[in-house]
């Protein structure tokens, strides 16, 4: 993950909620100054962060991890939805097993 790409689209999402650092600090119980440090590209983030920071902001791990930032956000929604949309229409054996790999991933990502 580049942190500087991360780092903008953060800030991107944050503003476009129209937040501040504070306010997105008070919804994650994440301190101000490391969402700073962040969404400059000076330091990474985990996961259990990423998925705070979409809840705060309504967004999908896809639009921050993402290095395209001529995308909207709402250009970004909508690839996202029709990731979605496809999953959702596999069949039941092929979506548990993209579930089982997506698992497998997160794993080996923490490893």
């Amino acid at each position: 993950m580049n942190n500087l790409s991360f780092g903008r689209h953060l800030q991107l999402a944050r503003k476009e909620k129209k937040l501040t650092v504070k306010e997105l600090a008070s919804f994650t119980n994440i301190s101000a100054r490391s969402i700073q440090q962040i969404e400059c590209g000076n330091r990474s983030t985990s996961l259990p962060v990423l998925i705070q920071f979409c809840n705060a902001l309504d967004i999908t791990p896809q639009y921050l991890l993402s290095g395209d930032l001529n995308q909207s956000l709402s250009e970004k929604e909508s690839e996202y939805t029709k990731i979605m949309d496809t999953i959702l229409r596999l069949p039941k054996r092929e979506y548990l097993l993209l579930e089982d790999m997506i698992h497998l991933l997160i794993e080996h990502k923490h490893r």
